[in-house]
């Protein structure tokens, strides 16, 4: 039987993927709702705020959708923070 796992991720701003990352493994970032127990990591500067990790995970799942199985979605995602407003395809 062959895996249907991605080869690889699907295309991120890296920085922002690790951000990610870090922010939901850290306990001190994350509290009770991070992905690993109290460790020695310091946690980052900036933590990433949840509402743009939800956007990210949104945009990784639409990205994977679509390039595995060719699902379109009429509707993009928005994400608006300080910066500007981010909205997927």
């Amino acid at each position: 039987m062959t895996s249907k796992r991605a080869s690889k991720r699907p295309a991120s701003p890296n920085n922002r993927y690790k951000l990610f990352t870090r922010t939901a493994d850290n306990f001190g970032a994350s509290g009770l709702q991070a992905r690993h127990g109290p460790s020695n990591a310091q946690p980052p500067e900036k933590p990433m705020p949840l509402p743009e990790a939800q956007y990210l995970v949104k945009l990784l799942s639409r990205q994977y959708l679509t390039d595995r199985h060719g699902i379109q979605f009429a509707d993009p995602i928005v994400y608006q923070d300080a910066g500007g407003i981010l909205e997927d395809f």
